[in-house]
C-alpha cells in the first residue's frame, strides 16, 4: 500500500504534467498559420517572403521553398500581410485561429514594377603617358 505522502506526490506531477501537456497542445489559446507564397504568374515559390499577422511581432519569412510556419498566433479572427520586394503586397483578412489546429493560408503575389529615379554616370578617361607608368611601376616596386 501506498503512503499518503507517495500519493500526493504522484498527484502533484498528475496536475504538472496535465498542465503542460494542456499548454504544449494549443489548449492556452494558440494556434498555428501555415502556408505557402508563390508567384501568381510563373507559379514558382518565391523564397524570402515576409508573412505578417495583424501587423504585429508575429510574422515569419518563406523558406526556399515559399512555406512558412507562423507559430503561437492567438485565437481569434486575424489579417495576414504578405510582401515581398518586386510584388504587389497581399492582404487576407479575417483569418480563423483555433487552439491546437493549423490554419492554411496560401498567397499568389502579383509582379509589380519598382519605379526608381533616372541615375546619370558619368566618367573621365585617364590618360596615361609612358613616363606616368614608369613612375607607378617603379614605386610599387
Amino acid at each position: 500500500m501506498k503512503s499518503p505522502e507517495s500519493r500526493r506526490r504522484a498527484a502533484v506531477l498528475a496536475v504538472l504534467l496535465a498542465s503542460l501537456a494542456w499548454t504544449s497542445t494549443g489548449l492556452a489559446g494558440e494556434g498555428l498559420i501555415a502556408g505557402r507564397v508563390i508567384d501568381s504568374r510563373t507559379r514558382e515559390p518565391l523564397p524570402m517572403a515576409n508573412v505578417i499577422v495583424n501587423s504585429d511581432e508575429l510574422g515569419a519569412a518563406t523558406d526556399i521553398e515559399g512555406y512558412f510556419r507562423v507559430e503561437r498566433v492567438p485565437e481569434g479572427n486575424h489579417t495576414v500581410d504578405v510582401s515581398m520586394i518586386g510584388y504587389a503586397d497581399y492582404r487576407i483578412t479575417g483569418v480563423k485561429v483555433t487552439p491546437d489546429h493549423v490554419t492554411v493560408v496560401d498567397a499568389a503575389l502579383t509582379p509589380r514594377a519598382i519605379q526608381v529615379q533616372s541615375v546619370n554616370v558619368t566618367a573621365e578617361r585617364a590618360r596615361a603617358t609612358v613616363s606616368g607608368l614608369l613612375s607607378s611601376q617603379k614605386s610599387s616596386a
